[in-house]
């Protein structure tokens, strides 16, 4: 249920004197130490209170103050913004309440923040590169963490949305740290980056819980498509037609015969693939195996998530689709129109080789 549906209810329930939590104060806390970053949003500042045992569960707390926000404006009239500034806290409050007074009364020490960006279509080894050239954290440390099996199964617990260890994968996280800007304390951890990002992408699936039951396919199934999209398609229009052309496929019982699939299977980068590279056997490539992948081979953006929840719809009839280098795309019904746009543009293909 959505925070907003939840308010609503809260707000009914307390305009009619039913007493409810919110006035209170709120349930009990923890004391505990705990480090804010710069730039935390007021959902991560909750969930990293939860983690430190400050709070029992963040996502309640994380509803108490957005419902108090709501009600503050309808009250008032006037908007209610939580400030809450890096660094280190040494909390004591009791209640809710009390906490975020404390927390709005800043940090009673003030903590370093490092900043490193995830691009968007990145995938596990290109982010180990990322956090070891910026001094964050090791490279083969944050690797081994991400495939660990034990690591794994316990994050399981606590994201419900990770599918079951597949020993077949590269990566078990593969796709699921989120690409985004991150603001790291001075605790700079395997372990708090990992959840940190494991966090982001919770909170997509949390806001389109909805979206991604229509599509039929599990949260998994979404960031494995959507991975694929990313690299199939370069310009953010172009998303819906190509997840479109995916859904079509799988529809018709046809492979969805993705180059970047081989790609990934073959564990190298090439721009252009031979029948051998095609034909290499991986519950990765789409060109050997039925249906999607067994998971995603990158950290998708947002916007081609965006094109896997909200296609192009059913009337977009495009089984085949060709992009040039410049990522202008055409789509085809009939594999006799695609091979024409193949004939046509092929060459810009076999020119950026030589270059590369």
């Amino acid at each position: 249920m959505g925070w907003k549906h939840w308010a609503a209810g809260c707000i009914g329930a307390v305009i009619i004197g039913s007493g409810v939590w919110l006035y209170n104060d709120g349930t009990s806390t923890k004391s505990g130490k705990v480090e804010i970053f710069q730039g935390a949003s007021l959902q991560q500042i909750t969930t990293l209170l939860e983690d430190y045992g400050i709070v029992d569960n963040g996502d309640n707390f994380y509803y108490y103050l957005k419902v108090k926000m709501i009600i503050h404006e309808k009250v008032t009239g006037e908007s209610l913004d939580y400030v809450i500034k890096q660094g280190k806290y040494d909390l004591k409050a009791d209640r809710w309440s009390g906490l975020m007074q404390q927390l709005e009364k800043g940090p009673s020490e003030r903590g370093q923040t490092f900043t490193v960006t995830v691009p968007e279509g990145n995938n596990v080894e290109d982010i180990a590169d990322i956090l070891h050239k910026e001094n964050i954290v090791q490279r083969q440390a944050f690797l081994q963490y991400v495939q660990d099996p034990k690591v794994y199964r316990q994050l399981r617990k606590k994201y419900t949305w990770l599918p079951e260890y597949n020993a077949d994968k590269r990566f078990q996280l593969e796709g699921y740290l989120h690409a985004n800007t991150y603001y790291l304390g001075s605790a700079r951890t395997v372990e708090s980056i990992v959840d940190m990002m494991l966090q982001e992408t919770d909170a997509l699936y949390k806001r389109n819980a909805d979206l991604i039951k229509k599509t039929g396919l599990t949260f998994d199934q979404v960031l494995t498509m959507a991975s694929i999209v990313e690299k199939e398609s370069k310009l953010d229009a172009d998303r819906p037609k190509v997840a479109q052309v995916f859904y079509n496929r799988l529809k018709a019982g046809m492979k969805l015969q993705s180059d970047i699939t081989a790609i990934y299977a073959l564990g190298k980068h090439k721009v252009m693939l031979s029948h051998q590279d095609i034909a290499v056997e991986s519950p990765f490539n789409t060109y050997v195996v039925d249906g999607l992948p067994i998971g995603p081979i990158n950290s998708p953006s947002r916007s081609a998530i965006r094109g896997v929840l909200l296609p192009a719809g059913e009337k977009f009839t495009a089984m085949y689709f060709y992009a040039r280098p410049n990522g202008e795309t055409f789509y085809a019904q009939t594999f006799e129109e695609h091979k024409k746009f193949i004939q046509q543009y092929r060459n810009e293909w076999v020119q950026l080789e030589k270059k590369s």
